[in-house]
């Protein structure tokens, strides 16, 4: 797998970051995985998802729903998040803005920039 993700010590913030190509599957199951614990998806107050070591995003609009689905699902536990994504490639950066705008259904802050 090409995307990782990391806690901060204190569980209040997340950082994803990917290499080389990464999949749908893999944002999938990084989603998924913030909602399996409720516990610690009550302590996330930020999230920052780093594209900038992609060197392609194979993501389908099918899975980008999915994406924000299961966003939706942690935020039931995390209303008030923030999260930034950055992504330099123009392909990742317009995969991130369609999910930015299907995941206002979570009431978090996000941005997405290139840089």
């Amino acid at each position: 797998m090409a995307y990782f993700t990391e806690y901060t010590s204190d569980g209040t913030g997340v950082l994803h970051r990917g290499e080389g190509i990464v999949t749908g599957a893999d944002l999938i199951a990084a989603a998924a995985e913030h909602h399996r614990l409720e516990e610690r998806a009550r302590k996330l107050r930020y999230g920052f998802v780093d594209f900038s070591q992609v060197s392609e995003l194979r993501v389908s609009a099918v899975e980008v729903q999915t994406i924000a689905d299961e966003n939706r699902r942690t935020a039931v536990f995390t209303p008030d998040v923030v999260v930034v994504v950055i992504a330099p490639l123009d392909h990742a950066f317009g995969v991130s803005r369609m999910w930015e705008t299907l995941a206002e259904a979570t009431g978090w802050n996000t941005r997405v920039f290139r840089e």
